[in-house]
């Protein structure tokens, strides 16, 4: 993993920290350093180089977002609501940092 890479892991994981404390929103690739390192907003797609965390391909991003969708999608804002989004959201965060320690 390269420096930039390494840089945005510890963005996200950052983001994360924030969602967990109640004091961040989880806006996709809107606030998500990886997600500006590797989304090609011109081309709506990803560029050549592939994000290491894949959003919708793990398991922990896509139990946070279909919990969020299913239980609070009344709610304004992709954030904490209940403890099972605590969980959800903490599992993100891990899945994160499990790519530092892979490397």
């Amino acid at each position: 993993m390269d420096v930039k890479t390494k840089e945005a892991v510890h963005g996200s994981i950052k983001k994360w920290n924030r969602i967990i404390a109640g004091t961040g929103i989880d806006l996709g690739r809107y606030n998500c350093p990886l997600c500006q390192l590797f989304f090609n907003r011109c081309q709506q797609m990803y560029n050549s180089q592939t994000c290491p965390f894949n959003c919708f391909g793990d398991a922990s991003y896509r139990k946070w977002f279909k919990h969020y969708d299913k239980e609070h999608r009344k709610e304004t804002d992709l954030k904490i609501h209940c403890p099972e989004c605590k969980e959800s959201a903490i599992a993100v965060r891990d899945d994160l940092k499990k790519l530092l320690e892979e490397g």
